[in-house]
């Protein structure tokens, strides 16, 4: 009997030996893909990284030559005037300038995720007059809209001084109006209202654009996604809105939405800050 029982325990341990040597197999081909993974991870960062810097170089260059253009065109204006094609070719020019323009922007976001997943997006947190800030956004946006678009915006309260990462803070709203335009009609109105309470920093963003389906709304701010009224009506890579929550976190802020589709979207940003 005791041999038996011997046997039996001899049979166990190999058992158990045999699955212990699978387990580790097993972990060693889990770390192997990790390995992997991490390494087309880092060539996937220094790609986007090397061909962002490598295309936005041309792409500046083109942008000055357009520039050059206009100053050109204008130092010559009563010939260019009577020029018979002149309307196709400012076509063509406003063509070039807002493809480029386009590339430019899609290369900034690849950038800026980039910066995200590997944690290199620093903060700088300064004092500055937010109405101010905003009201140069208005005139600059205003440049680009459709026909027929106005963007109205109003700071309530007499508090105009926050203390918030500036570019960051920039670049979330460059992002919002940019869409607010693309998806808004000719005709419509694009609304900013800025307040301050306290230490706390409240903006809207409104819109009467295509809006977001309902079906698509907790996948907004997904990085990628787009939802499917924006496929059909403009191009994009759906990392925007993705990076301006990013941002929005990194300042410890909040940002949320309401929208009905064929009646537009409004996007809620708070803030509460200290003093730099």
């Amino acid at each position: 009997m005791a041999k038996n029982g011997s046997g039996k325990d001899h049979q166990s341990d190999m058992r158990e030996l045999e699955t212990l040597k699978d387990q580790l197999k097993k972990k060693e081909l889990i770390i192997k893909e990790l390995e992997q993974q991490s390494e087309l991870s880092e060539m996937k960062s220094r790609f986007l990284s090397i061909a962002s810097h490598e295309f936005k170089t041309p792409l500046t260059g083109i942008l000055s030559s357009l520039n050059l253009i206009d100053r050109y065109l204008d130092a010559d204006i009563n010939n260019w005037r009577k020029f018979k094609n002149r309307e196709k070719v400012e076509n063509h020019l406003q063509n070039i300038n807002e493809s480029v323009k386009n590339l430019t922007t899609i290369l900034d976001n690849f950038l800026s995720l980039r910066n995200l997943e590997k944690g290199e997006i620093p903060v700088n947190k300064i004092n500055f007059d937010i109405k101010e800030m905003l009201e140069g956004q208005q005139v600059q946006f205003q440049q680009i809209c459709k026909t027929g678009q106005q963007i109205l915006y109003v700071h309530k309260g007499k508090k105009k001084k926050v203390c918030l990462d500036k570019h960051l803070f920039k670049n979330i709203m460059n992002n919002l109006l940019s869409n607010a335009i693309k998806f808004s009609p000719e005709n419509t109105e694009i609304e900013i209202i800025s307040e301050i309470t306290g230490n706390s920093l409240k903006v809207e963003i409104s819109d009467q654009g295509i809006g977001i389906p309902a079906k698509d709304q907790k996948k907004v701010f997904r990085r990628f996604f787009r939802a499917g009224n924006a496929l059909i009506n403009e191009e994009g890579t759906g990392l925007g809105l993705n990076i301006v929550q990013k941002y929005t976190e990194l300042m410890n802020g909040n940002i949320s939405f309401k929208s009905t589709e064929n009646s537009g979207t409004t996007f809620y940003l708070t803030f509460t800050f200290g003093t730099s």
